[in-house]
């Protein structure tokens, strides 16, 4: 599976999306992960994953100040986002616990161990400030289309199936490239 990227995000002269085609790179996928084989010359179509080597190629994947800002740390804390967000959807489709609950054990699992103890202290200050379970669906509810919480759920579970083969497979792709821990 390969997740597409529209274009690169990045600051400077470092990678411009005109480069990219005039090298025919966005042509039609190649079957097959991009992986420690990459080249820039083979490269099928701009992919998260071409963008990652392509950072790691030029050993610029952990900056994070001056001209370049890292795609791939940028993507890594989206992917731990991804992690809060299965858990906190998971937790709310058991819904055995109040949104105070749910919400701090994702936080304690999914970003928690990425925060210095400051940061934690302060999330879970602000986690007191949770509504109940109930005002929660009942604003979901109020802001949305769907006016059945069975509905919700069902909505809600299905956002998680499609996202947990792409988290999967993302984690996979960093941690076989060695950069699940840029800083």
């Amino acid at each position: 599976m390969r997740v597409t990227v529209c274009r690169f995000i990045s600051r400077g002269p470092h990678c411009r999306l005109a480069d990219i085609r005039a090298k025919g790179a966005l042509a039609p996928a190649v079957a097959g992960p991009a992986g420690p084989g990459y080249s820039a010359a083979a490269a099928p179509r701009a992919t998260l994953q071409y963008m990652v080597l392509w950072e790691v190629d030029r050993k610029v994947q952990a900056q994070n100040a001056g001209k370049y800002v890292s795609g791939a740390r940028s993507l890594l804390r989206l992917m731990w986002f991804m992690d809060f967000l299965s858990v906190l959807i998971t937790h709310l489709l058991e819904d055995t616990k109040e949104l105070k609950e749910m919400a701090s054990d994702a936080y304690d699992k999914a970003l928690g161990p990425h925060h210095p103890w400051l940061v934690r202290s302060g999330i879970h200050a602000a986690m007191y400030f949770c509504p109940s379970k109930a005002t929660f669906w009942k604003n979901l509810l109020a802001e949305s289309t769907v006016t059945d919480p069975a509905r919700i759920k069902v909505i809600l579970g299905s956002f998680l199936e499609q996202m947990e083969p792409v988290r999967k497979h993302m984690w996979d792709f960093y941690r076989a490239n060695k950069l699940d821990d840029l800083p």
